[in-house]
Order: C-alpha cells, then sequence, then structure tokens
C-alpha cells in the first residue's frame, strides 16, 4: 500500500450527509488527458492543440467522473505544455449563478509528467473537475496534457449505528495544495 494514499478499507466516510464505507481501493493511474477540439472536452487519447496567445475555457474532465459506487482522491497532477492550466472542482449554482472555485495555476516548470504537482481532490460522481488551459507563448502551438493520479474506492452503505464512533469527512468542493 501506498503510504500517500488517503483512506483504508474499513473507514468510514461522510458525503453528501450519508455515511459510507470504502470497501475496496485501486491506484488511478490513467494516460494522457488531452483535448479534443471537436468535442469540446478533455478526453484520454486527445491531442488537440492551442494557439499561441489562446485559451482552452473550462471543460470538465468525463475520465475523472466515478460510477455511483466510487469515488476518487487524486494525490498529484503532471502537466504537458507551456501555458497555465487551471483546475476547479465542478461548477456548483447558486442564487446568483455559476461559480467554479479555482485550485490554482499548474505550470509546466512546477508539475513535469513523473513529478507530478501534490495536490488534494475529492471528486463523487457527478462532481468532476474541470479544467482551463491558457498558452501564454507568443509563438508556439501547444499540445496541452494532463497526467492525473491518486486513488480510486469502491463504497458502500455503512450499516451501523449512525453517527457511527469514527469517520471521516469526504469533502467535494475546493483543491487543496499539499506540496
Amino acid at each position: 500500500m501506498d503510504s500517500t494514499q488517503p483512506y483504508k478499507v474499513g473507514w468510514i466516510i461522510r458525503y453528501n450527509k450519508r455515511f459510507y464505507v470504502i470497501e475496496a481501493w485501486d491506484e488511478l493511474i490513467l494516460p494522457a488527458i488531452g483535448y479534443n477540439s471537436s468535442d469540446i472536452a478533455w478526453k484520454v487519447g486527445s491531442s488537440g492543440t492551442c494557439d499561441a496567445g489562446s485559451s482552452i475555457d473550462y471543460h470538465e474532465v468525463t475520465e475523472l467522473n466515478p460510477q455511483t459506487n466510487q469515488v476518487i482522491v487524486l494525490t498529484g497532477i503532471g502537466v504537458e505544455g507551456r501555458g497555465k492550466f487551471k483546475l476547479s472542482q465542478p461548477s456548483t449554482v447558486t442564487r446568483w449563478g455559476t461559480a467554479k472555485y479555482q485550485a490554482g495555476a499548474l505550470t509546466q516548470d512546477e508539475s513535469p509528467r513523473g513529478n507530478e504537482y501534490p495536490i488534494e481532490i475529492h471528486i463523487a460522481n457527478e462532481q468532476p473537475p474541470h479544467i482551463r488551459y491558457e498558452n501564454d507563448t507568443t509563438t508556439l502551438t501547444v499540445t496541452p496534457l494532463i497526467y492525473p493520479r491518486g486513488y480510486i474506492y469502491r463504497i458502500g452503505k455503512y450499516e451501523g449505528p449512525t453517527p457511527p464512533p469514527n469517520f471521516t469527512d469526504f469533502t467535494i468542493g475546493g483543491v487543496q495544495s499539499v506540496g
């Protein structure tokens, strides 16, 4: 077991006012996720380009949307492509409209492939992160790619006393830098 793994089998988590138990886990190492200009999405195997001085606005990363009985914890993200990547939790609808919560800019110098930028982000079904890319070069066309790393957990309904004596909050919303 990796020492950076945040949860263990048997742990009880509270998510969305309900309690779940961690039933199993596996390391999540996805191949490169790139921008697909025809689908306006970030997808595994895509390799769209971004012209100098332009940007790719926030789009959902569908590969990081777990199934209903799963949750994901990203512990690192590597990036390739000169420019700025911005990772946000999913948009939320408020009384005044839609808002996204930015995790901060990730640049190639900070997080090349194989030396991922350390983060912690919790992802549940229908709450995948969004990514924005800005090509801040003046002459280069860039192929932006990300390499997420973390853990995917299978969860089951907790069948014990409520509230359980020990549990961990699984918080959706916001991204923490742990580096």
